[in-house]
């Protein structure tokens, strides 16, 4: 009975021995994977898909005026910064003649003078005679109609000579020579100085820009995308342009005009549309916009509002890439449990779930048992 109490005893101790033994590896293990697993809730947020794009503000409208007669430009009437309206005189050219040109035109003129000369003294016979009453009226008229013509031409000669002469006509009503603005706005650019030499603008050569005429009456936003981005663009779609130069303010726009064409580039492989739109700016504001500031614009693309988000990173894929299925790690009952889930837009940092997960779910983030 004794040796039999010694054994029942012995049986006892080991067996709570191994008990322990088993209890302390559970609980050390649950711990382990406790201590490696990290893990977080989807959250509830709002989303938005949007891209920012790079780009510069620009006047509406802009002409470069060119003159149509090549030589020096003589004059110039107005600075940077004036404001022109259509017709306004902006340069002088004066043009240097040949040696052809000026002979010429002095023999012009001289024909003019006795041609005028002889119109003049067969004026003054007729006119004798008509008084009289020897001369019929219609003769009269005629010899006063053929001096008057050669009075015309005898100045139209001298003009002529004048302009080869002096390189411009008296006056900033003058012909050619006078460059003048087609379009109402501000004065942004004067390339050529008083004193250079200027050519002409003609089919096979651009010719010299004398000024720029831009109408600053309204802003635009011009940038480029990616032919991942214009797919989604609009026109008539609204967005937000921030301007470096002007800090804390962000100006609404109105997209207008997208390229149907990608922009030709030599050296950049990328594929880029042209984009424009319309920035409003009050009239406060406007007086301090200058034409060239760089321009960034925020278009939203696709919003979410109170959706179970959790963030990119921890979504993986399994398949093929044309039918790749997203997933994400649960942890579940101490074990990490693969849930398949579908996804919605993203920020970049955050995606929404449509289906898949709950509020409750505790994401594994970070597990360093698998």
């Amino acid at each position: 009975m004794h040796r039999s109490t010694k054994i029942l005893i012995s049986a006892f101790l080991l067996g709570s021995s191994i008990g322990g033994i088993i209890w302390l590896l559970n609980t050390s293990a649950k711990k382990r994977l406790a201590t490696i697993t990290k893990t977080e809730a989807p959250i509830r947020m709002d989303i938005t898909d949007k891209r920012v794009i790079s780009g510069n503000l620009v006047p509406c409208k802009e002409v470069a005026l060119k003159t149509e007669i090549s030589g020096i430009l003589d004059k110039l009437y107005v600075a940077i910064g004036d404001k022109v309206t259509q017709g306004t005189a902006i340069a002088r050219i004066k043009v240097l003649p040949k040696s052809n040109e000026i002979e010429n035109a002095n023999k012009e003129l001289r024909i003019a003078q006795i041609t005028q000369a002889a119109a003049a003294a067969q004026y003054q016979r007729s006119k004798q005679l008509f008084d009289k009453k020897m001369l019929s009226l219609e003769k009269y008229e005629q010899d006063v109609k053929v001096w008057e013509i050669a009075c015309e031409e005898a100045a139209y000669a001298q003009k002529r000579l004048n302009f080869v002469l002096e390189g411009h006509i008296a006056g900033t009503q003058g012909a050619s020579n006078t460059v003048k603005s087609t379009l109402e706005g501000i004065v942004s650019e004067l390339p050529c100085k008083e004193g250079s030499i200027v050519m002409a603008h003609g089919n096979f050569k651009t010719g010299s820009i004398i000024a720029t005429i831009s109408d600053m009456s309204t802003f635009l936003f011009q940038g480029r995308v990616g032919e991942m981005e214009v797919a989604y663009l609009r026109p008539g779609m609204q967005f937000e342009v921030s301007l470096m130069a002007v800090k804390g303010k962000k100006f609404p726009a109105t997209l207008t005009k997208i390229a149907p064409k990608a922009l030709a580039s030599e050296g950049d492989k990328s594929i880029r549309f042209a984009i424009e739109g319309t920035v409003h700016i009050n009239s406060k504001d406007k007086k301090s916009m200058r034409a060239g500031y760089t321009a960034t614009a925020d278009i939203v693309l696709d919003k979410a509002i109170n959706v179970l988000a959790i963030k990119e990173q921890y979504v993986y894929t399994e398949g093929t890439s044309g039918a790749s299925a997203p997933f994400v790690w649960v942890y579940e009952n101490n074990k990490s449990v693969k849930k398949h889930v579908e996804l919605g837009i993203s920020d970049g940092v955050y995606v929404a779930i449509t289906q898949g997960l709950t509020a409750s779910d505790q994401v594994i983030t970070a597990d360093d048992s698998h």
